[in-house]
């Protein structure tokens, strides 16, 4: 990974904080996964990849004319995201918070190919509602829903 100067890292979380997407994901029935994702009309992305990994691809969407491209990360990766912008954060902090909270409890009780209890199963699915919960409802300008003043 190539680490970004101060510059980068804010462009990079204000571009986050307008079009990126942080998400607790149920990976089958007995799994979850910290994901970030941004999209955008045009390929910004190079820079992500090369600080944070992850994966560049493009897609065409349904209800959309144009293609569109899309930068995601998973885990570890998105967790060093998150801790890196985090101070920088405006309208996605409380998400990081949830998000950053989830990664650190869960990277511990959740070893690879471990089978989860239902209490485990539980406690992700709460982290994953807190989440959503944080998300502006839509028809709600984002600023507003977060009480950012232009």
């Amino acid at each position: 990974m190539q680490a970004l100067n101060h510059q980068e890292l804010a462009w990079a979380a204000g571009f986050f904080d307008g079009e990126g997407c942080i998400e607790i994901t149920q990976a089958g029935h007995k799994s979850y996964c910290l994901r970030i994702s941004i999209c955008q009309a045009i390929n910004v992305f190079s820079q992500y990849k090369l600080a944070f990994g992850g994966c560049i691809r493009d897609y065409q969407p349904k209800r959309s004319p144009r293609r569109q491209w899309e930068w995601e990360v998973h885990g570890q990766e998105a967790a060093t995201f998150l801790y890196l912008l985090r101070p920088v954060l405006i309208v996605k902090a409380k998400q990081a918070d949830i998000a950053l909270e989830f990664y650190g409890w869960y990277s511990q009780v959740a070893g690879k190919g471990s089978t989860l209890s239902n209490h485990v199963l539980e406690k992700a699915a709460i982290y994953q509602r807190q989440l959503r919960a944080e998300r502006p409802r839509r028809g709600s300008p984002i600023c507003e829903a977060r009480g950012v003043k232009p």
